[in-house]
Parts: C-alpha cells; structure tokens; sequence
C-alpha cells in the first residue's frame, strides 16, 4: 500500500503529490474557494481547505474529489484545525466548529472583540499556529 499523498496547497487550489514519485495525482481547483492562499488540514482521510471566501471545502485525500463544502462565518486568510471527529476554522474574529462527516455546522464563536488577525488554535498535542500576516 502506498503512502496518502503529500498535499500542497498554492494559488486557491489544492494538489496531491505521490509520495514516492513526486507525480501530481489530482487538483482541486476549489471552485468559489476565493484565490492566492490557502490553509489546509489534513487527516488520513480527509483535506480540509479554504482560501479567501467564506467556505470550506473537504476533499478526499486519495482522489481529491469534493466530498462537503460548508459556508464559514468569517472571510479572508484561515487557521483549521482538525480533530477526531470535528474541523474548526478561524478567519477574522469567527471561529466555526463543523462535523467531520457530513460539514454539519455544530457551533461558532464571534471573537472580534479579541481580535481579527490570524489566530492560532490548539488542542492537545494538535497546535496550528497563525500565520502571522496581517490584515
């Protein structure tokens, strides 16, 4: 069995390499995704991504086909965090909560009055720091 692909995210989209080869699989253009930057999460199964405009996708990482898209609160630049059963995303003061499966949204949070720059989210063991590029 191979390795899942290594995945690169650049330019509004997102691309699986192979490991081993270093041949492109699949791209995902992320259509209505936003442009320029990307964040990603990433699992065995799943890629979560979102570039610039309020939505999230969730890709299946072996082919790269669209498996939800879910709309964020927020717009702009993202921080994801993925955990066992839940993906959560940062932009602009917003923090959304989604199910993994399905892109259910299970809560969100208004947090501007502490800030809408990027944000760093942390559970334990699993840290995604901001990217510190202003606003």
């Amino acid at each position: 069995m191979s390795s899942p692909p290594l995945v690169v995210a650049l330019g509004g989209r997102v691309i699986g390499i192979n490991q081993d080869t270093g041949i492109e699989l699949w791209r995902n253009e992320m259509h209505g995704g936003g442009l320029s930057w990307v964040a990603i999460g990433v699992t065995e199964e799943y890629v979560f991504s979102s570039a610039s405009a309020a939505k999230i996708f969730c890709i299946n990482r072996m082919t790269g086909e669209n498996i939800w898209t879910a709309q964020t609160t927020g717009l702009g630049r993202a921080t994801i965090l993925c955990t066992k059963n839940r993906v959560i995303v940062s932009k602009s003061g917003f923090l959304d909560c989604f199910n993994i499966e399905d892109g259910s949204k299970l809560w969100y949070q208004d947090l501007r009055g502490a800030g809408k720059g990027g944000a760093a989210l942390g559970d334990t063991n699993n840290v995604v720091q901001a990217d510190g590029k202003s606003r």
